[in-house]
């Protein structure tokens, strides 16, 4: 029986392929991961580039836009719009992370709004042409998925690109790892239909991971348009 992405089976039948488990504060989870790493170079999920599809949407836009990065974390995607001279919102709960995204930005010298707040309770009162998630989605509970799938279509202005970075399950066994979510790309793309279409995907594998995620890792890289 296929399971959708908040974990109920299609038609509903049931939970389908979900394990219940005890879980974790995520805001205490967050903040021991800010705790003991240092900087940015020692989060778990830093990287130096722009998430995949970022650059190549900002040049075929052709114009400067809006745009909102999701669970900013250190600030690399909202640093490297505002670069571009896009006008951006760096959105997280933790504040560790939005004060490392200000201090990128004051190093590349380039402003930005910086918003502390959860994501299913953030209420910014207008649309982006641009909204990044690197990494926030795979990480809510599952009782909020439809909340943040709502929230999304509610932000994304008309023809808008939705960027989407998400663990990805290939088979039933990676579902019962630690870590984020992981769900599988069909599950991702019925999400957002029929509202977005995806019109890219890349898959990237990781290996030599702990035990406890791993030994290796896929994650689906997202541009969806708006219908």
């Amino acid at each position: 029986m296929q399971a959708d992405v908040t974990g109920r089976s299609v038609g509903g039948h049931g939970l389908g392929y979900n394990v219940k488990s005890v879980v974790m504060d995520k805001r205490d989870r967050f903040k021991a991961y800010y705790k003991s790493a240092g900087g940015a170079e020692g989060l778990p999920w830093h990287r130096d580039e722009p998430t995949r599809f970022l650059d190549a949407i900002i040049a075929s836009r052709g114009k400067l836009g809006s745009a909102v990065d999701l669970g900013c974390g250190s600030g690399i995607d909202a640093v490297y719009l505002a670069r571009a001279g896009w006008t951006v919102t760096a959105l997280d709960f933790m504040p560790d992370a939005l004060e490392m995204t200000r201090k990128l930005a004051e190093q590349a010298g380039v402003d930005l709004e910086l918003v502390q707040a959860d994501v299913m309770e953030w209420e910014p009162g207008r649309e982006f042409d641009v909204v990044v998630d690197s990494g926030l989605l795979h990480n809510l509970s599952r009782d909020h998925i439809s909340g943040y799938r709502a929230n999304i279509l509610k932000w994304l202005a008309a023809e808008g690109d939705f960027i989407l970075a998400h663990w990805e399950s290939r088979t039933d066994s990676d579902r019962l790892r630690g870590g984020a979510r992981r769900v599988s790309r069909k599950q991702i793309i019925d999400l957002f239909a029929p509202e977005l279409k995806e019109h890219q995907f890349e898959r990237l594998e990781a290996t030599g991971l702990p035990e406890r995620v791993g030994p290796d890792l896929s994650v689906g890289f997202y541009h969806f348009r708006r219908r």
